[in-house]
């Protein structure tokens, strides 16, 4: 028994990242709701789903330090930009955009795979007769988890085309969206963003014209 619980505990601290508790081991070793066969099962299942996680890693770790992968996935990840760019394109630029293994990109080359994921929706959203906000939605979402992931991994987001993108987006939103409070938010986010640009980049056309939008 002791054997057993050890090495579940083992394998769910693997699997959760936490180390269980032995009540919540006891409870899984004698729940009548698993039997011998299924606590196999959950325990094959932990190991595989550790290995794979741990293969993962190794996989960025490896990247990390190959200069020559890193360029060849910047020069893949671009050539999908531009086809993404492409409206007749667009979408198989995209497929090869899902088919990418983000988690084995390095820090700087995953900012770069949201801003790209992002960028699709945005062009599909202005290119589409119907104007389905919803696209939009999945844009911003895309570029929230852009700036999410850069500031967890500590990468500085300095390219201003990148805080462009998200700020465009929620300004595409607020004007297209039927709420007045959720435009009222939106626009006021939008001026934020261009505000903490111009204040290091008091020159750029992009943010210059998107203030100008906002107080039109």
């Amino acid at each position: 028994m002791k054997c057993c619980f050890s090495v579940l505990a083992f394998f769910i601290s693997l699997f959760s990242n936490t180390i269980p508790s032995k009540r919540t081991v006891l409870l899984l070793l004698f729940s009548k709701r698993i039997c011998v066969k299924q606590f196999c099962l959950i325990l094959n299942t932990l190991k595989m789903k550790a290995t794979l996680k741990e293969s993962t890693q190794q996989k960025t770790r490896t990247n990390l330090q190959n200069p020559k992968k890193e360029r060849q996935d910047y020069q893949f990840l671009t050539a999908i930009k531009e086809m993404i760019n492409s409206k007749s394109l667009r979408e198989e630029g995209f497929n090869k955009l899902q088919q990418v293994d983000a988690d084995t990109l390095s820090v700087k080359l995953q900012v770069y795979y949201h801003y790209i994921k992002g960028k699709y929706f945005v062009l599909t959203f202005k290119d589409s007769n119907d104007k389905d906000v919803e696209l939009l939605q999945y844009a911003n979402d895309c570029y929230s988890d852009m700036v999410s992931f850069a500031y967890k991994n500590k990468f500085s987001l300095k390219e201003a085309k990148s805080h462009f993108a998200r700020a465009y987006c929620k300004y595409l939103i607020a004007t297209y969206h039927p709420s007045e409070d959720v435009k009222n938010k939106l626009f006021k986010k939008v001026e934020q963003i261009s505000d903490r640009i111009l204040n290091y980049n008091p020159d750029n056309e992009s943010f210059l014209w998107l203030k100008a939008q906002l107080a039109s």
